[in-house]
């Protein structure tokens, strides 16, 4: 009974662990041919970024470069 109750708690603190990980920040980052004035990188690029953010509760971001 000690050794099953032991297993139970190592095996409950490794899967706290692992969704501590898997709840990390993110941050893409988006490239572009087009210069920074292009549609897609001025309006397209941007509102996507916030739809990203949003729909995450911002742990995915973007950095357009």
């Amino acid at each position: 009974m000690k050794n099953t109750l032991s297993a139970g708690i190592a095996a409950i603190a490794l899967s706290v662990t692992s969704m501590a990980a898997v709840a990390a920040d993110t941050t893409l980052t988006i490239s572009s041919w087009a210069p920074p004035t292009h549609g897609v990188n001025a309006i397209i690029w941007p509102q996507l970024t916030k739809m990203m953010e949003d729909a995450t509760d911002g742990r995915v971001s973007a950095e357009i470069k």
